[in-house]
């Protein structure tokens, strides 16, 4: 009997812990504060902006890595594309596009973008996809989680990322 109760104990003591980890739906605030932030002027193999979609089913090989796509664009239009830790893709944007990218991100305005929390069940939770953004700007990193902020997708900033992101794939 002594056994058992210090075996519950401990359950109750690990469930304790457990809890203290288990992510809530409390919308995070994107960083910078400050609306309108402009895209990063660093080096030019820095990043400009990144796209990473995780969560689904699919077919990898072993050792590889699970469903993920990484779409990362640098300062200088480089662009990678990686999908389920395959080989890399990569070729450079056009100008027009860069310039598009960089107005896009310097317009947007980001602390009211993260000011909209997503309520729903995250899809990574049944096998779906969920991307996360990360904008690059002279104010810091601006990372945005499909489910912890509801991306519009009518936003131009992120339909310009789709678009992106279908070209890569197809590069």
């Amino acid at each position: 009997m002594k056994h058992l109760f210090v075996c519950l104990l401990c359950l109750v003591a690990l469930a304790a812990c457990g809890a203290a980890d288990t992510p809530t739906n409390t919308p995070v605030q994107a960083e910078p504060t400050q609306p309108a932030a402009e895209p990063a002027a660093g080096a030019p193999n820095d990043p400009l902006a990144e796209m990473v979609i995780t969560g689904g089913m699919c077919i990898v090989d072993e050792g590889k890595g699970g469903c993920e796509t990484a779409l990362t664009i640098r300062n200088d239009g480089t662009t990678t594309y990686v999908q389920n830790g395959g080989e890399p893709k990569t070729f450079t944007l056009q100008s027009e596009q860069l310039r598009s990218l960089r107005q896009q991100i310097a317009s947007a305005d980001f602390p009211t973008i993260a000011a909209t929390p997503f309520t729903d069940t995250c899809p990574r939770a049944f096998d779906g996809q969920a991307a996360t953004y990360t904008f690059y700007t002279d104010a810091g990193s601006v990372s945005l989680d499909a489910c912890e902020t509801a991306i519009d997708p009518a936003h131009p900033l992120f339909q310009l990322m789709q678009q992106l992101l279908e070209q890569a794939s197809q590069a």
